[in-house]
């Protein structure tokens, strides 16, 4: 992670240990920063999300795990926390990939998570997300060869087979204060 000042000098730069990848990161509205990704703390990835301050000390992280394959691909700053899209490969059945959208609190708790699409019209990803208008969310992905985009309500609701999920896993990630 790295600050610069306005006309690009380098204010600070911070490498942070912990086995994960990040995907997307923003500057949050109090001079922080959230970021998102996977880790692998086993075989399996899980989705990272970790928060830090205007210094890039870490004030909190997390990983979700969702089922055998998940990842944060994208990250926008709301009202009371954050959003994040991402993918979540289901366990059945095998190689079932699903768009994921959860938002989480201030403190990296999840409010409300939900996958997208079904065995026979699997979405692979929530690549970037918007908010909109009417306090919802637009999310761009693809399935197979297509462009896709599901516009949702503010908890989530397509009515585009959206299924309620809740972590498996929900815990601590090991992200280590930075490495300068």
């Amino acid at each position: 992670l790295i600050k610069t000042a306005s006309n690009g000098v380098l204010v600070w730069s911070k490498c942070y240990s912990g086995g994960g990848r990040v995907v997307n990161a923003i500057q949050t509205s109090d001079g922080g920063c959230f970021l998102t990704g996977s880790q692998v703390p086993n075989s399996w990835d899980y989705v990272l999300c970790f928060k830090t301050d205007d210094a890039g000390d870490v004030i909190w992280s997390t990983i979700y795990q969702f089922s055998v394959a998940d990842a944060g691909h994208s990250v926008k700053e709301i009202a009371g926390g954050y959003i994040i899209g991402g993918r979540s490969n289901a366990y059945q059945p095998a190689g079932s990939t699903k768009a994921l959208l959860m938002q989480l609190d201030l403190t990296g708790t999840v409010v409300w998570a939900k996958r997208y699409g079904t065995s026979s019209s699997a979405y692979y990803g929530a690549e970037s997300i918007e908010t909109t208008n009417d306090f919802g969310f637009i999310f761009a992905g693809y399935r197979g060869d297509n462009a896709c985009i599901v516009k949702t309500d503010s908890i989530g609701n397509s009515g585009c087979d959206e299924l309620a999920t809740s972590p498996l896993i929900h815990t601590t990630a090991k992200v280590a204060s930075p490495l300068t």
